[in-house]
Order: C-alpha cells, then sequence, then structure tokens
C-alpha cells in the first residue's frame, strides 16, 4: 500500500480458479485497492480460436476478446487472446481495460456451462488503478504475456505498455521477432 502511494507499481496475475490458492495471497493485495480476483474460469461459447477443433472445450477456454478500453495501457491493441482466465471485480477507482464480449460467462463451478448466478458477458480481466503517485495492473491470465502469445504482436505490445505505465512512462522499445 505505502510502496505504491510512494510511486511504486505493481503488476498482480492471477490465473483461473484460483489455481494453487494465488487468488488468496493476490487479493490480500488486490482489495486494498478495490479489487478481487475471483474463483472462476473465463468461459465464451462462441470463442474464436483457430486450431482447437480437436479441443473443444479448449476452445471454449481460449476466447479471443476485443473489448478494449482507451488508456494508456491497450494503446495500439486491437484483440487479445486469453487461455484459461479467471474474472475480476473491479470496484473502487479501478478501471476496466479489457473484458470479454457478450457470449462468456464466469463459469465458477467448472462444467463449461452457464449456470444461473454465473456473470455473463463484459467479463473483465485486464484492470488498472493510480493510487497515490503509483500504479497498478491486475491481470486474470498469465498468458496474456506468455510464450506463444508474445509472438503476436498485441500481446508484444501489451507487456511493453503495461510495463511503461507502471513505469511512469520511462523509455521502452523492442523488436517484434517474426
Amino acid at each position: 500500500h505505502n510502496f505504491v502511494s510512494s510511486g511504486g507499481g505493481i503488476l498482480l496475475i492471477g490465473e483461473y480458479g484460483g489455481y494453487a490458492n494465488n487468488d488468496t495471497y493476490l487479493n490480500q493485495i488486490a482489495q486494498m485497492f478495490g479489487v478481487k480476483f475471483n474463483r472462476d474460469m473465463i468461459v465464451d461459447t462462441q470463442a474464436r480460436l483457430n486450431g482447437t477443433e480437436m479441443d473443444p472445450k479448449k476452445a471454449l477456454v481460449c476466447p479471443i476478446v476485443d473489448g478494449i478500453a482507451k488508456h494508456e495501457v491497450m494503446e495500439g491493441i486491437e484483440k487479445l487472446r486469453l487461455e484459461l482466465s479467471c474474472s475480476l471485480t473491479a470496484g473502487g477507482h479501478a478501471v476496466p481495460l479489457a473484458w470479454t464480449g457478450a457470449t462468456a460467462f464466469a463459469d465458477r463451478d467448472f462444467n463449461y456451462t452457464p449456470d444461473e448466478g454465473e456473470q455473463k458477458g463484459n467479463i473483465i480481466f485486464l484492470a488498472a488503478v493510480s493510487y497515490g503517485a503509483g500504479r497498478v495492473i491486475f491481470m486474470g491470465d498469465s498468458s496474456l504475456i506468455s510464450n506463444e502469445n508474445m509472438l503476436d504482436p498485441n500481446h508484444a505490445k501489451l507487456g511493453l505498455n503495461m510495463v511503461k505505465w507502471l513505469g511512469r512512462g520511462g523509455p521502452v522499445s523492442y523488436t517484434h521477432l517474426r
């Protein structure tokens, strides 16, 4: 709390279903800033990921999303690919940065079926907050900036934008490898 208010930047990365109880530890920090990592998994019945025809369940949990906020962190980004993300509850002064489309739902019982009481549509998975002189980013899916996703210019740009924003605008550069 004091670290952020005095100018520090933190990137908190969650995972679907509270993987390894990470939501417990992350929420001890996140809730200080009005955000909660939910113990669920974002599923989209209209997932548009190519190459998942052999595994229909993977297609459901790896949607391509294009709910992108107008914010420095999201500058130059058109769409993102999720891969087993949890949802976020963004309250207080937190700003949603990216969210799913209307066909997604937050699957709390992991049965790949939208049930009563589960949030449907426009599910937040990336948020940010400015607090005092510092900043925090909350990310519900580590895959956004890992492995093969970094070969996608949208994901590479997201990673750089996050570092730049958390570092208060210092110089950041990259070379896209393709």
